[in-house]
């Protein structure tokens, strides 16, 4: 926008990120799109392509021919309500509340809590100029400058959705027994197709999102949809001497919008159709942005060498929006001694409450003297003290970021020949991220830093199921491009384009986690290195003459055993039982007990012990594990696959005598593989001290090239080949620690 990058990433958990802009399109005076990466000298191009927006200037207030200009621009409608107010109340004690256990479910709230949700609304829509927005701009246009003043102001509220083909996004009536009898079938049939239909209780915890069309019915309000925006967009160009002009710009954008995450705007787990017929209205997050930038362009007359533009910017954002993955009202501390008291009391009362229905008028007179009546919920006094406020309620969904970017842009053409241009160009980007949100340092030592006695004892704990989330990024990273672009035009018909980009990059994790190199948790941060192939041998006939006296002893001798307390030799028997298994041939294997094997570490010594150890000759070394790494990519490849690259066959051609074997069936073998494949795990174990400064410092840099040929066949129609290269290097979000690379990540530590 006016030559400046203001997007923002925003996580939006199982439902991947998002790039986000904001902007009033009232103060838009023209887009640019453009489609694929490209050397145009004005844009700065991406791997999909490019969107440049230019605000509105002198040019768009004033008319033609005059010198000053004033436009007042209003607009309203009536699709839309006023948001509701989220039913959470901030730093308040969570004990008090009417379901205490709500406030402390972290990551299980939305599949239990049904306090924040209320009842789409149908009706009530605001009357003309409730919803609104209005645009006052100034401008003049004088010999030697020009300059515009323009204010901005958008509001409205949650919108009504339309009333047609609501069936595409999941819609199947509202909520009665007979629509979740409905879903339940279709679940069922998308099963049998080998589908999935997520919706409904059982989407919480996919990976999957809802279909919105489940929970926002035809013609109803659409909660955390409502706007408010201000803006303040100031511009000054100075026309100088030499064909030079100068430009500066200044916008302000303050923005205020419904927000929920995506895998919250199901409702709890529920077989009541009147508790799915609810929506949640959440706090609305905020955006404060401001912008600057200053333009030169130098084209003196005659010049066939300079035809120059710069682009100084800078842009700062701060923000909180509801992306953090808790939920309003979220605590960081449960108080134990309450909760076991409140389980207690209330389920003593609850339990009365489901018997009230069948008591005799007596017997209910009896619970009322005793203090018991459905009116009249006991209430359960906390005795712990609510030290530094730590079991008040807390905005587990707010994200607070800073996000700064400044940058500079340069270009000049010059002409070789009549029918030859070149163009040089340059860019280069400096962007800092700070966030935070309200619980992610909580975790880390479960509170022993703070209150170790109370949690020692169970009096409290900290609220760990938050710590599921994702983690607050914090970074700094640095682009430069450079690159040419030859244009040359032998004849009015033929276009012909070729050129180069180099392109370079940097990323300083600057996370607490990445530099001590501890995860939340305080552990040491997991590499993801690929996958463990676990096999099992062919047992020996000792092994299997030990299997088949145990198989005999029935389990009326195992229970005589145990009478006669011969514990250890009857567990023993037990186990002996159970140690193989035959495959479906009938050749014995063994099972392992997977207790006994840690696969965090190839060399962890427990893999030299075999589980069952009752009895000698079960005390053997495990069977190979292989290994399938990832390259320095992080990716899995074919070619890498121990079974397929040629580079054991040891272990995988490598057979042995059948103890098993019957010679009177056809279908017994004399020999078997000796190995066999009986698992698979994450090959996850710590990173060094190398990979932590590959996590901490990323950089990288590479060559594009680019060329077009364009055949001009008429003046509307066109025929062209181009082939265009570019290079793509992760964002902050994408190069830092947080929830994509939360547990067992940093793939990309190679």
């Amino acid at each position: 926008m006016d030559g400046t990058e203001q997007a923002i990433t925003v996580w939006r958990g199982y439902a991947g990120a998002n790039n986000r802009n904001y902007v009033d399109p009232n103060i838009i005076s023209s887009v640019y799109v453009e489609k694929g990466p490209s050397f145009n000298r004005g844009i700065k191009s991406g791997i999909g392509g490019s969107v440049a927006m230019k605000t509105i200037d002198a040019d768009d207030i004033v008319p033609e021919g005059q010198k000053y200009g004033l436009e007042v621009k209003v607009e309203t409608s009536n699709n839309s309500i006023k948001q509701r107010k989220n039913v959470y109340e901030d730093s308040v004690d969570y004990r008090t509340l009417p379901e205490p256990a709500y406030a402390t479910g972290g990551i299980w709230r939305a599949m239990l809590d049904g306090s924040d949700r209320v009842d789409q609304r149908f009706s009530g829509r605001n009357k003309f100029f409730k919803d609104k927005a209005y645009r006052i701009a100034a401008a003049t246009k004088q010999d030697n400058f020009d300059a515009m003043l323009a204010y901005a102001y958008r509001s409205k509220g949650n919108y009504f959705s339309g009333k047609k083909g609501a069936e595409r996004y999941g819609y199947i009536g509202p909520w009665t027994q007979e629509t979740l009898d409905k879903l339940k079938r279709l679940q069922e049939e998308a099963a049998a197709r080998g589908e999935k239909f997520w919706g409904s209780e059982n989407m919480l915890g996919s990976p999957n999102i809802a279909r919105v069309g489940l929970f926002f019915h035809p013609g109803g309000e659409v909660s955390n949809t409502s706007l408010e925006t201000e803006s303040w967009i100031g511009k000054t160009t100075f026309r100088l001497p030499h064909r030079q002009t100068l430009k500066l710009g200044l916008r302000r954008t303050n923005t205020t919008f419904g927000d929920v995450m995506p895998s919250r705007i199901i409702g709890p787990i529920s077989s009541k159709a009147e508790d799915l017929n609810k929506i949640a209205e959440w706090l609305r997050s905020w955006v404060k942005q401001n912008s600057a930038n200053i333009d030169y362009t130098f084209k003196p007359e005659n010049s066939r060498w300079i035809d120059f533009t710069a682009t100084l910017w800078t842009t700062r954002t701060k923000s909180k929006t509801n992306t953090a993955g808790g939920a309003p009202g979220d605590t960081l501390y449960e108080d134990n001694e309450f909760q076991r008291r409140y389980d207690s009391e209330i389920g003593l009362w609850q339990s009365l409450m489901q018997q009230w229905p069948y008591l005799s008028p007596s017997e209910r007179q009896d619970l009322i003297d005793a203090g018991y009546s459905p009116d009249k919920k006991p209430k359960v006094d906390p005795t712990t003290p609510n030290t530094d406020g730590r079991f008040n309620t807390v905005q587990g969904q707010a994200y607070y970021a800073k996000n700064d970017r400044n940058g500079f842009t340069f270009s000049n053409r010059m002409k070789l020949h009549p029918k030859l241009d070149l163009t040089v160009m340059g860019d280069y980007q400096y962007e800092k991220l700070r966030s935070r949100d309200e619980y992610s340092d909580e975790p880390r030592w479960m509170g022993m830093d703070k209150y170790k006695d109370e949690i020692t004892n169970n009096t409290i704990r900290a609220n760990y199921e938050l710590s599921r989330f994702g983690y607050p990024r914090n970074g700094r990273r640095h682009e430069a491009n450079l690159g040419f672009n030859f244009h040359f035009k032998p004849t009015n018909w033929l276009d012909l384009t070729a050129g180069v980009r180099y392109t370079h990059f940097s990323i300083n994790d600057d996370g607490r986690v990445a530099k001590e190199g501890l995860t939340v948790f305080g552990y040491p941060i997991p590499i993801n290195r690929g996958q463990g192939i676990v096999f099992t041998r062919i047992v020996t006939p000792e092994e299997y003459a030990v299997y088949k006296a145990a198989k005999a002893v029935s389990d009326e001798t195992l229970d005589e055993m145990w009478k006669r307390q011969e514990f250890v030799r009857a567990e023993t028997i037990k186990e002996q039982q159970k140690f193989l298994k035959l495959n479906d041939q009938g050749v014995p294997y063994l099972v392992y007990d997977s207790r006994f094997i840690n696969p965090q570490t190839k060399d962890n010594p427990d893999f030299s012990k075999f589980a069952y150890h009752y009895t000698e000759p079960y005390d053997k070394p495990l069977p190979p594990v292989l290994y399938w790494d990832k390259d320095s990519s992080g990716r899995l490849k074919l070619e890498n696959h121990p079974m397929l690259n040629n580079q054991h066959k040891d272990i995988l051609d490598a057979t042995a005598e059948n103890p098993a074997y019957d010679p009177n069936d056809p279908n017994s073998p004399k020999t078997a593989k000796k190995y066999i494949v009986t698992d698979k795990f994450e090959n996850i174990n710590n990173a060094s001290q190398a990979e932590l400064n590959r996590i901490r410092h990323q950089k990288g840099g590479g060559w594009a090239p680019a060329f077009s040929a364009t055949i001009n066949l008429t003046d509307h129609t066109r025929v062209y080949l181009r082939y265009t290269e570019t290079l793509r290097y992760p964002s902050i979000f994408e190069g830092t620690y947080g929830f994509s690379n939360f547990d067992g990540g940093f793939n990309r530590a190679g």
